[in-house]
């Protein structure tokens, strides 16, 4: 009963080990996707504002 007990815990922190790293991945996507969303941004902005400047 021991034994089983001892591979079954090893399992649950294995799982959860994983799902703990699936998560950190899914928060750099968001994270990354984020930042390129503001950057795109920020460029059509100073495109916007130098059109306005032209003659």
């Amino acid at each position: 009963m021991y034994q089983w007990t001892a591979i079954s815990d090893i399992g649950l922190a294995d799982m959860a080990m994983k799902l703990e790293a699936a998560r950190q991945l899914v928060e750099r996507m968001m994270r990354d996707a984020k930042i390129t969303q503001i950057h795109e941004g920020t460029d059509q902005v100073r495109r916007i504002g130098m059109a306005r400047n032209l003659p």
